[in-house]
């Protein structure tokens, strides 16, 4: 899955280089999960965004704060959800 992710993610750098792309999945929990445990891949990829992995625990909710900070745009207060790029831990270089 790994090899069509990345073969996608060149077509599309390709034929929208200025574009901002966020991708994630939709999870419906399992029974033999505990609530809110659910793991579901999230990534960015645009100009200026350095390829890095996080183990930081992040929720829907921080989808919108952190496009509006990868946008330069004000986060507004009204938002429950936190900015990902806040915490230093996500972009972090791949060894």
């Amino acid at each position: 899955m790994d090899g069509h992710a990345a073969e996608l993610m060149a077509r599309l750098r390709e034929d929208f280089p200025d574009t901002l792309f966020a991708v994630t999945a939709d999870h419906a929990a399992l029974p033999e999960e505990p609530a809110g445990q659910a793991r579901v891949p999230l990534f960015f990829f645009g100009p200026g965004i350095k390829a890095g992995v996080s183990d930081t625990p992040a929720s829907p909710l921080d989808l919108l704060p952190t496009l509006a900070g990868l946008l330069d745009m004000p986060p507004d207060p009204r938002w429950q959800g936190r900015n990902l790029l806040d915490s230093g831990e996500a972009g972090v270089a791949r060894p």
